[in-house]
């Protein structure tokens, strides 16, 4: 009985959960990392109590930042989360969005693109600086707060993971909105969105529609309400009791003493009532007054920028990545599409810095600004004569945020330089970058304007001085709000000369509360910005005249970007409204005021003037001197109190949320910045697993001979895979070993993994010692031992994240040989083959999973090897020949998925291969991949040739391996995949078993040939002879090469594995074959 238990305990560990990577099909794809140069060789680190941070080349004062935001928001959000870790958490600083692109770690899970989500792979997160310490903190706290969950979900040692990993599974919208309150409780970006998502489908207005197309809103949205109304630390309660109760509701209910429902509903009706009572107080969107641009699909307008006589608009369409640059003549409507770049990228957060744009102050020429690789291009171009001019700026420059004309020569621009954000002045002429602003203030949006005559720099900035002395990080994070400065500016072109001016700002707004951001000056003494001072962000005038700030527009949505016509009065906006991105045009008078509508945010922050403190009522002053009586002595070396440090007490007695930019000062931890580190290797072993499977190795091919001439599928076996990666992911190494559960052979095999520079490199190690049974009538109960020694050395060479040039040197040794049970056995001779090899590949991999086995886009590989077999052999004598055979092959796989029916997919495949030389390889038409049942087709003839390798074609379902055979063959493939319980239960809801079950109907044909024509007589299909003795007959058939099947198939995931069944009927010859069954595991095809 005992012995029942542990045989019972053995198979459950065998199909115990595993990693369904491992069970992809033999044609591997993949997608890429571009480093674009070599800044990530050398990595430093600071460390904390809680934190390690790493920066690379010249971002000592990011890292330096990083580490002071991490510690000041640590224990708040550790309240929050309610979860504690042993290990300290690693925050890897990038220089900005591109440099994070570029990086190896997580390579494509992590970075998938998540609408601008910190980026988290285990206790690491990669953080980026965009000119602003505002986003970053954001960033720090989102990646703090996933960190926790991830380690609160998964646990800290193995009893823990496995509790929950089968009992914790949270919604998606509880674990994205927790990150998302714990980075920003509420904003007014937030805010917007929701707005939108609530007018334009009324469906969202239920918390589950909402929650499953829009889960992070959902779930900020919901945190939220908890918060304002039931009070923050519920929040931590809550969690806190999921984590150990595992029922979510019960949760609630016990926290709140209100059902999940029940808060639902208030939800639901607290942002019903919020948005009916602001009805008719914004105004509306005038749909004559939209600007028509060319984004059929309302695709995000990054740029508007029209000419200063308001007669062209140039704007700037980003699709994810792809670029388009248009100039439009507002008057005849005629456009012309001027510059395009880049391509649709979903995987990575788009970069929607640039392209920059400016317009000379005459209106002959603009310039604008863009990545190329990691170059910072400046391209001038002039509207009479077409031409375009181009140049790099220097390399010290990491980002730039804004450019402006000075004049014909020179450009002011912010940017960063060592991860600060700055002003600068660029001689375009001799290519020279001066400093305007050198502290660690936050500086962007510069552009040039004239006030009352006086030339010079109006800019955002979030510092507290009103000056531009030299200033570097101390202490103190720039985590203000950015405020209007105006800097006197004029004459300055050299070092010297700028040196000599003064360096006091004229600060234009004065809003601790609010953020003020890309000034354009539309007249000689108006700047005209945008500000979030009402809940929205809206249009503002400031007259330089009168010190007066002007409310221009009163809308409700956020003015996303805007441009402005000095002479024509022509105003811009971009706003995002019902789900698209449009642009609008007006006339805009700068003097005459709106009356903003505050959103509910904002005038609790309102109310909190000075006037609205209620000061408790003072009492008399205690004076100097009077005595008290009590029963206990007098402590010693009391401190008397001075006046001066007394304070009123006031309080507020207001609900007002909280944001980020509500810190004080003197919470900031102190730093000793010199305490560098360099950051050494650092291996550390992860993905340990332990599975079944019978995927086929390193697309490997069989040596054509021994005993049974066809292939052998490879035998379910007991896997053992691991690897280590250092901190960075730049370096892997992978390792493993399986053998059949029938324990007669083996397989080995070592990769090993440089991926730091642009080439990424790889060198593979492969054994297998399998033993197969003779089948002939020959010594049929004889046993005989193939063993493959493989090694190979593999370069790539990204184009970008979808497409790369692969080159692959191998070196291959076969042996085959006969167990020795009698005589004839042991004089049978050893069959060894040496074989070198060279492929080269082209990659293309854009597809998405959408769902497990649900993918969206298109792959594809094309291929060319050749293969050299040649014989080195000093044991018996010495035997050399350089080359004893050879095969040449072009091949391609490709693949593409369109999406129907919402969550289904039409998944169709073609793939094809043509061998050559002297010793062309021999390809098996029928069967499935991975199929746990190996069978084969004994009845088709295998032309009598001198073949090299041997290999399956699949899939064609409906026959057994070797329906056709051939050195040639091709084959297509086609399944409509429909996971049924995904429309019944919704998206990612349910047991994984119903969650992935899917009904496929498929359709697949193929054939495989020798020579040239698959009708050719060199086909033995065909052509049988029969000897007669004196006379040999030579009868010929008319088989069609063509086969094909179609039939149904199930799809779903039982412990950890994704198994295929499917019922199919053969065509051959136009004959309708009996149905067969095939029972495989893996993915795809």
């Amino acid at each position: 009985m005992q012995k029942t238990h542990y045989r019972i305990l053995f198979a459950c560990l065998l199909f115990s959960a595993s990693w369904l990577h491992a069970q992809s099909v033999n044609t591997t794809f993949g997608k890429n990392r571009v480093q674009y140069h070599k800044d990530f060789e050398f990595w430093d680190k600071y460390e904390s109590d809680n934190f390690i941070v790493y920066w690379y080349g010249r971002n000592r004062y990011l890292a330096q930042s990083a580490i002071q935001i991490a510690e000041l928001d640590h224990n708040e959000i550790r309240k929050i989360i309610e979860h504690r870790i042993n290990d300290k958490i690693e925050i890897i600083v990038y220089t900005d969005l591109s440099d994070l692109k570029q990086s190896n770690i997580g390579i494509e899970d992590a970075f998938s693109n998540m609408a601008g989500q910190t980026k988290i792979a285990g206790n690491k997160m990669f953080i980026y600086f965009d000119g602003n310490h505002q986003n970053l903190r954001k960033q720090i706290r989102e990646g703090i707060a996933s960190v926790y969950l991830g380690a609160m979900m998964l646990g800290a040692n193995f009893q823990e993971m496995l509790q929950n990993s089968v009992l914790l599974d949270l919604p998606e919208w509880f674990v994205l909105g927790v990150v998302a309150f714990a980075g920003d409780p509420w904003n007014i970006y937030v805010e917007d969105e929701l707005r939108d998502v609530l007018a334009r489908d009324r469906k969202m207005w239920k918390f589950n529609k909402m929650a499953d197309k829009y889960p992070e809103l959902a779930g900020h949205s919901l945190w939220n309400y908890v918060s304002q109304f039931y009070g923050k630390s519920t929040i931590s309660n809550i969690i806190y009791l999921t984590k150990i109760s595992r029922d979510l509701k019960g949760s609630f209910q016990f926290v709140l003493n209100k059902s999940l429902d029940r808060i639902i509903e208030e939800w639901e009706q607290y942002y019903r009532q919020l948005y009916k009572n602001e009805e008719g107080l914004f105004d509306s969107f005038d749909e004559f007054a939209q600007f028509k641009v060319s984004n059929k699909k309302y695709i995000p307008v990054s740029i508007v920028a029209p000419s200063p006589d308001g007669r062209l608009l140039a704007y700037v369409t980003n699709q994810q990545g792809k670029l388009n640059l248009q100039l439009k003549d507002v008057a005849t409507g005629k456009q012309e599409k001027l510059f395009k770049k880049g391509f649709k990228n979903s995987f990575q957060e788009t970069d929607y810095n640039y392209p920059l744009l400016a317009w000379k102050s005459d209106g002959s020429e603009f310039t604008f600004s863009y990545m190329n690789k990691d170059d910072i291009i400046l391209q001038k171009y002039d509207v009479r004569s077409g031409e375009m001019i181009r140049q790099a700026l220097p390399k010290p420059v990491q980002r730039i945020y804004s450019i402006s004309y000075l004049d014909d020569r020179y450009y002011v621009f912010s940017g960063s330089i060592e991860g600060v954000s700055d002003l600068f002045l660029y001689d375009s002429k001799e290519q020279v970058l001066l400093n305007i602003t050198s502290d660690y203030f936050d500086d962007r949006d510069a552009g040039v304007a004239t006030l009352n005559g006086q030339k010079g720099i109006v800019f955002a900035s979030n510092r507290p001085v009103e000056h531009i002395l030299p200033n570097r990080l101390d202490t103190l994070v720039p985590l203000k709000n950015f405020d209007l400065f105006f800097y006197p500016f004029e004459g300055a072109k050299d070092e010297f000369a700028m040196k000599a001016l003064p360096k006091f700002l004229t600060k234009l707004t004065f809003t601790p509360n609010e953020n003020e951001r890309y000034p354009l000056a539309v007249n000689d003494h108006t700047i005209a910005f945008l500000s979030d001072k009402s809940g929205f962000v809206n249009t503002y005038a400031y007259n330089f005249n009168n010190d007066v700030i002007t409310p221009l527009s009163n809308v409700s949505r956020n003015i996303i970007r805007h441009g402005a016509s000095i002479n024509a009065k022509d105003y811009y906006y971009v706003v995002y409204d019902d789900g698209k991105y449009k642009v609008f045009q007006r006339k805009m008078d700068y003097t005459t005021p709106v009356n903003p509508t505050y959103t509910e945010q904002k005038k609790s922050y309102s109310q909190l003037t000075e006037a609205d403190l209620v000061r408790k009522e003072e009492t008399e002053v205690l004076k100097n001197g009077y005595k008290f009586q009590s029963r206990f002595s007098d402590p010693p070396n009391i401190k008397a109190i001075d006046e001066e440090d007394i304070q009123p007490i006031v309080s507020t007695n207001l609900n007002i949320k909280e944001q980020l930019t509500d810190i004080s000062e003197k919470k900031t931890i102190e730093f000793n910045s010199t305490q560098i580190t360099a950051s050494g290797f650092q291996f550390k072993f992860h993905d340990v697993v332990t599975t079944l499977d019978n995927n086929v190795l390193f697309e490997g091919l069989e040596l054509f001979g021994g005993q049974n001439p066809q292939i052998n599928q490879i035998p379910m076996g007991i896997l053992l895979k691991a690897s280590a990666s250092d901190l960075f992911e730049d370096y892997r190494l992978e390792g493993g070993v399986r053998v059949p559960t029938s324990f007669d052979g083996s397989e080995f095999f070592l990769t090993f993994d440089n991926d730091k520079h642009l080439i990424d490199k790889r060198i593979s190690l492969y054994r297998r010692s399998l033993t197969e049974e003779n089948s002939g009538e020959i010594n049929p109960f004889t046993k005989g031992k193939k063993d493959i020694i493989l090694g190979m050395y593999q370069l790539k060479y990204p184009f970008n994240i979808y497409s790369s040039v692969r080159a692959i040197g191998s070196l291959r040794f076969d042996r085959i040989y006969q167990k020795s049970i009698n005589q004839e056995t042991f004089n049978t001779p050893i069959e060894r083959e040496k074989r070198l090899g060279l492929r080269l590949e082209y990659v293309f991999d854009n597809t998405f999973d959408y769902n497990l086995n649900i993918l969206h886009g298109s792959r594809a590989k094309f291929y060319l090897e050749a293969q050299n077999q040649f014989e080195l052999d000093a044991i018996d004598g010495f035997d050399f020949d350089l080359s004893k055979g050879f095969t040449t092959i072009i091949g391609l796989d490709a693949r593409h998925y369109i999406p129907v029916l919402k969550h289904s997919v039409l998944a169709m495949r073609g793939a094809a291969a043509f061998s050559m030389g002297s010793k062309p390889n021999l390809y098996y038409l029928g069967g499935v991949n991975n199929s746990v049942v190996n069978t084969f087709n004994q009845n088709t003839a295998v032309a009598n040739k001198d073949f090299g390798l041997v290999g399956l074609a699949n899939n064609l379902r409906g026959f057994n391996p070797n329906i056709r055979n051939g050195t040639n063959f091709a084959l297509v493939n086609t399944e409509l995949r429909i996971p049924f319980f995904q429309y019944i239960l919704g998206k990612n809801k349910g047991a994984s078993f119903f969650r992935n079950m899917q009904l496929v109907g498929f359709a697949d044909a193929g054939l495989a040939w020798y020579g040239f024509s698959p009708y050719s007589d060199e086909n033995p299909i065909n052509i049988e002879y029969v000897d007669g003795g004196l006379v040999q007959l030579r009868i010929k058939y008319f088989r069609d090469p063509l086969v094909a099947s179609y039939g149904l198939g199930l799809r779903t995931q039982i412990f950890g594995y994704f198994v295929r069944l499917d019922y199919a009927y053969g065509v051959e010859t136009r004959i309708i074959q009996k149905p067969k069954f095939h029972f495989s595991v893996g993915l795809d095809f």
